[in-house]
């Protein structure tokens, strides 16, 4: 019988061999294994830089239209909403570039925002109790937290729409008992350019939601209602930031009904969707609708009405 000592020894031999070939082999290729290396390294470096650059030439460019288009976008948009009322509502967690650059250029379209509804997290309704609370709210026998996101969306659109159309006596009065409520449960907070009814006689209606991070709830689910019951007699926009991952303009371009009914502006965190929707919304009467801000759906924003 062969020692295990034998074993080891040819396997030690083996091994050392090996080191031998590889340390022999890496010192004849390293030269020019190495240089070839180092070449590929520099090329990929050199075409970083060009890349670099040309990232900068876009960037300059897209500034450059930016400060243009914040030039000229008072004489587009001038005159467009002149004595036309608009409410916002928006939902918490939004791009803040959809609560600063809309309101601005409603104004400067000469539309006044009489009142902002935000709508808060709590519609998350992590808990049972949260979903009993807000169905006491709407008077609902609905307990899933989906359903009770459809009904708010609903009845505040149906009210609002009434409150807008003043079709039903005291439809401001139910609205404003909504609002405050939610408000007092911290769903809402209600903001007015002056004492009154949040919503008043003709209005126009703008829905901001969306951004770059995950929706706090699933906000189309209210979107989507409230902006059906909204545009069945008034102007109504839904205004979501480009790369927005909430799908608020998707909801509604999706649905058969909505889509020819509710205006879209899928890139209202810039400067062309900002105007778009001041546009979007002097024209918001008109059907069927029409969807702005991305490649798929067409031009950049509607043709000016003559003032």
């Amino acid at each position: 019988m062969i020692d295990f000592r034998y074993h080891l020894i040819s396997i030690i031999a083996v091994l050392l061999a090996l080191s031998i070939g590889i340390v022999t082999g890496s010192g004849f290729l390293g030269g020019p294994l190495l240089d070839r290396i180092e070449g590929r390294v520099k090329s990929l470096e050199r075409d970083n830089a060009g890349f670099k650059e040309q990232l900068l030439a876009v960037q300059a460019e897209a500034r450059a239209s930016d400060e243009a288009l914040r030039t000229f976008g008072p004489r587009i948009v001038g005159g467009q909403l002149v004595g036309d009322s608009v409410v916002v509502v928006r939902f918490d967690g939004a791009d803040e570039a959809l609560a600063e650059g809309i309101p601005a250029i409603i104004d400067e379209a000469g539309g006044t925002v009489t009142a902002t509804i935000t709508l808060t997290t709590k519609f998350a309704l992590e808990d049972a109790s949260q979903a009993e609370e807000l169905a006491g709210v709407l008077g609902s026998l609905e307990t899933e937290a989906s359903q009770l996101r459809d009904a708010t969306g609903a009845m505040m659109g149906k009210e609002a729409a009434a409150a807008a159309a003043q079709a039903k006596p005291g439809a401001e009065l139910r609205l404003d008992r909504l609002l405050a409520e939610l408000e007092a449960l911290d769903y809402a907070a209600v903001e007015r350019a002056s004492q009154g009814s949040t919503v008043g006689f003709g209005s126009h209606f703008v829905i901001l939601g969306g951004s770059g991070d995950q929706s706090p709830f699933p906000a189309a689910e209210i979107a989507l209602p409230l902006a059906e019951e909204l545009s069945q007699e008034l102007a109504v926009v839904v205004a979501e930031p480009a790369g927005s991952t909430w799908e608020l303009t998707q909801a509604v371009r999706e649905d058969a009904e909505a889509q020819t009914t509710v205006w879209t502006v899928g890139n209202a965190d810039e400067v062309l969707g900002q105007i778009a929707t001041a546009l979007t919304l002097a024209r918001g009467e008109s059907r069927p609708a029409e969807h702005y801000g991305d490649d798929s759906v067409g031009a950049a924003f509607p043709e000016p009405t003559p003032s």
